[in-house]
């Protein structure tokens, strides 16, 4: 018990901390925040290219947020995954949820 209360393990272990994970957290961080931007600029256009093309207005606001929502739950995973979280759970249950909306369908 009082080698984890000397300084030295606490040092050693934030400075393992800050070597391990903080550049991982710091990659997901600018990934999330360019990924974000990219997103918004794929819905831009689609809205855009929709627009020209006379879509009827319900269909793009539905295909819209359809591709947002999608486009954005793919980049929270993925920022997830290089964060360190273990993502297969979730991509489980996304594929449960999928299957059973598209049943109800």
């Amino acid at each position: 018990m009082n080698d984890l209360l000397s300084p030295g393990t606490w040092d050693e272990l934030t400075s393992s901390l800050l070597n391990n994970f903080l550049p991982k957290l710091a990659a997901a961080i600018l990934i999330l925040i360019i990924g974000w931007w990219i997103i918004a600029v794929i819905i831009r256009t689609f809205k855009k290219t929709s627009a020209k093309r006379d879509l009827d207005p319900s269909l793009t606001s539905f295909f819209s947020a359809l591709l947002g929502a999608s486009l954005k739950a793919l980049l929270i995973l993925t920022v997830l995954q290089i964060a360190g979280v273990e993502v297969t759970s979730f991509v489980a249950v996304l594929g449960a949820a999928g299957l059973a909306i598209g049943l109800a369908l």
